[in-house]
């Protein structure tokens, strides 16, 4: 069990997951521009004045990858989700420390989990 999580650690840390592009700080899955920088995704939101859907999601999270794999292929789903600035955010590890802090400040208790910001009126 060990060698088996520690295989998947380190794939896990040399695989991307989610393939970039050339575009800064986006990445594309299967169409969709996600965004893998928390940071970057709500400047982009702020600027474009959209609405923002953070995906909460990590390599080993079996439901988090028949998402990607069924829900967001739905063209219907696509369609609506360009309405938002669209931001994956891996949490590979929820106990590490930064990864907490922002899973607490979203209220994020299990994954996938997400959330839609939106600016206030």
């Amino acid at each position: 069990i060990a060698l088996y999580y520690g295989y998947s650690g380190i794939r896990a840390l040399f695989e991307s997951p989610v393939p970039s592009s050339t575009e800064k700080g986006i990445e594309k899955e299967e169409g969709l521009p996600w965004s893998g920088s928390l940071e970057l995704g709500l400047q982009r939101a702020t600027e474009a004045g959209k609405p923002v859907l953070i995906d909460f999601w990590a390599t080993w999270c079996k439901n988090c990858l028949a998402m990607d794999a069924t829900t967001f292929k739905d063209h219907e789903v696509r369609q609506k989700l360009g309405e938002f600035i669209l931001v994956k955010y891996q949490a590979e590890n929820p106990r590490d420390q930064a990864t907490k802090e922002i899973l607490d400040y979203f209220g994020v208790v299990g994954l996938p989990a997400y959330v839609v910001m939106r600016k206030a009126e």
